[in-house]
């Protein structure tokens, strides 16, 4: 959770398998979600929710394929390489 608008421009996603880069100009309004997907287009077909035509934040597509088994955790890291956040902590 947020109170003020948040710029993740160029922040990465990376672990469990899996890397993205936040395009430039990324702000999370306050309050706000964004879903980082491996598919757009997939998102955007899911029949239940969260899917596409909810006015949801979504980006992608990432690189690679989810494994939560894989050595070390998800992370999302600045553009300076710190750690922002990462699952589990």
């Amino acid at each position: 959770p947020h109170a003020e608008a948040l710029d993740v421009s160029d922040w990465r996603l990376l672990g469990w398998g899996v890397e993205h880069v936040l395009t430039p100009g990324t702000v999370i309004p306050a309050g706000g979600d964004l879903y980082v997907v491996g598919s757009v287009p997939g998102f955007q077909a899911r029949a239940e929710g969260p899917g596409g035509g909810q006015g949801l934040f979504v980006q992608g597509n990432w690189r690679g394929e989810v494994d939560q088994q894989a050595e070390g955790p998800l992370q999302l890291l600045r553009p300076d390489d710190t750690v922002a956040a990462g699952w589990p902590d």
